[in-house]
């Protein structure tokens, strides 16, 4: 990682300047200074966990007092703030819609828009979402320099987890989702890249190909084009704010069946087509695949420029990780 490469140098520099200045040996500064890094690297990355509980609930809750939890996940360079509420009917203990989208879990930062704060994930099971079935939220105990919670659906078609992860100084959410077996099988994202504001020029960007989106378009991924996808808005007034920036999306091609991505989604009477605004992404996995992993990355400030740089730099890198967390989730 570039940070800690620089994080390396400035290390060195300061061993030699206490060398200089003190009776301590290059070799007993130089074990200071690293314990004082460990020390940084290990508290980086952090979980925590708030209720809140606010007074009127929305949409099937309107009537009714709601429990918000706020789970947010550090890495020292970036903050990923998850919220979802849950709801259920005392009777039945189906989880009460708030009228936000897909299985109402959100992401309110880094940024305020890119994953969306109302809902930026689902995971669908013979047809059948995540939206009323009530999550159960916890922290996991993970080695020293990374942080990480899990959210679980007792789904009827069998159990569904999402194992969110940060690493210290790195500035990349890593999702692992547990699928249960199912005739169909499909996750699906939601963004909203750099802006909600006015005027919207919002385009997608592959290893192979720059796609601009419009109403009703859907595109499907070729098999050479599923290591990556960057969601970007190109209107130059977006490039100053310091909250602004593209997002993406990183994927393990061998894991992937088809990749999706749809504006307006026209098949869907139940979602209705907003022209150049949002972008859902269908992942279908491989039936064989129980564990899929995949990364969220939002880069800010940046331009789309800068970001599809960074990104191709940076892809082989997260993918290593990825296959690494998959492996210990097995």
């Amino acid at each position: 990682m570039r940070l800690l490469r620089w994080r390396d140098a400035l290390l060195a520099l300061a061993i030699i300047g206490r060398a200089q200045t003190s009776s301590l040996s290059a070799e007993d500064s130089l074990f200071d200074l690293r314990a004082e890094a460990r020390q940084e690297v290990a508290a980086a990355a952090r979980v925590e966990v708030k209720t809140t509980t606010t007074e009127q609930g929305k949409g099937e809750a309107k009537d009714m007092q709601v429990e918000k939890k706020t789970v947010a996940l550090s890495t020292g360079e970036a903050v990923y703030t998850l919220e979802y509420v849950c709801a259920t009917d005392e009777a039945t203990g189906r989880r009460l819609e708030q009228g936000m989208t897909l299985s109402e879990l959100g992401m309110a930062t880094p940024a305020p828009a890119n994953w969306y704060q109302g809902g930026f994930i689902d995971v669908v099971l013979d047809g059948e979402g995540l939206v009323h079935v009530p999550a159960k939220i916890d922290t996991l105990q993970v080695p020293e320099g990374s942080a990480a919670t899990r959210f679980t659906w007792s789904h009827p078609r069998g159990e569904v987890t999402a194992t969110f992860r940060t690493l210290s100084f790195d500035s990349v959410l890593y999702v692992t989702l547990g699928l249960p077996a199912a005739a169909s099988r499909r996750v699906t994202l939601l963004c909203y890249p750099n802006s909600f504001q006015l005027p919207r020029n919002r385009w997608i960007t592959t290893p192979n190909r720059d796609v601009q989106h419009r109403d009703n378009l859907i595109e499907t991924l070729g098999r050479e084009e599923r290591d990556w996808v960057l969601y970007s808005d190109r209107s130059a007034d977006l490039v100053a704010a310091p909250t602004t920036g593209p997002c993406a999306l990183v994927l393990l091609p061998d894991q992937m069946e088809s990749v999706r991505l749809a504006m307006g989604r026209p098949e869907r009477p139940d979602w209705p087509a907003v022209q150049n605004y949002g972008i859902m992404t269908d992942l279908t996995p491989v039936p064989a695949v129980t564990r899929l992993s995949f990364a969220l990355i939002d880069f800010l400030p940046m331009t789309w420029t800068q970001a599809e740089a960074r990104l191709r730099e940076e892809t082989s890198r997260v993918r290593e990780i990825l296959t690494r967390l998959r492996k210990n989730e097995n």
